[in-house]
């Protein structure tokens, strides 16, 4: 957890309320009390600023287009030391970090990445959402071309696998923003993970 936020301050606590403002005097703030939250003030805080909430009980968090988008356009429950990243948009807010503290120790043995969702392709390319999924054809078909992978920002790890051991997903390499450690195309496994980190342009895949 230590590492998580080792360049980010810590201000003042903030009381959870329909709508909180971040103080200026910090970029990581313990969120108290239970009432949902519905919307963030900006303050002067420019375009790319990123704060960090750190609740400490079962708070809601209410996902809104443009102003408090949050990872699958769906709401968010905290439960305690739950934490849950946002960046400043010219229009509001929107996350770009999520940590469950439940089954997860960053500084002992377990990481949990929660439970793989599927994607499929579409058109060469899936978008990702969270760090942990499985990846299908387009239609079902035998064989795709994955050549995007959309999402993410710079330093985000992702964990990958084929949804169907009968269909072929074949990472293309240079293609687009997908980074292979072959140097080449390779067809992502069903019964192994692949790895990959976001280095702002590509996607450095690790193939097993």
């Amino acid at each position: 957890m230590a590492n998580l936020f080792t360049l980010a301050r810590k201000g003042t606590d903030i009381a959870s309320a329909a709508t909180i403002t971040p103080p200026e005097d910090g970029d990581r703030f313990a969120v108290t009390g239970t009432t949902g939250i519905t919307a963030v003030n900006q303050g002067s805080r420019s375009a790319g600023a990123r704060i960090y909430l750190v609740f400490d009980g079962v708070v809601t968090v209410t996902h809104a287009t443009t102003t408090l988008e949050l990872q699958g356009d769906a709401d968010f429950t905290s439960a305690a030391n739950d934490v849950l990243g946002l960046e400043r948009t010219t229009g509001g807010w929107i996350e770009f970090h999520r940590w469950r503290a439940a089954g997860s120790n960053f500084g002992g043995q377990m990481v949990n990445l929660g439970t793989a969702t599927e994607l499929t392709i579409a058109t060469g390319s899936i978008t990702v959402t969270q760090s942990w999924h499985t990846v299908d054809t387009e239609s079902d078909a035998a064989g795709d071309d994955l050549q995007t992978i959309a999402g993410g920002t710079n330093g985000d790890l992702l964990w990958m696998k084929a949804e169907n051991s009968g269909r072929t997903v074949t990472l293309k390499h240079l293609t687009d923003n997908i980074k292979t450690s072959t140097g080449a195309d390779a067809a992502l496994s069903f019964d192994k993970v692949h790895h990959a980190v976001y280095d702002g342009n590509h996607w450095l895949v690790i193939v097993p």
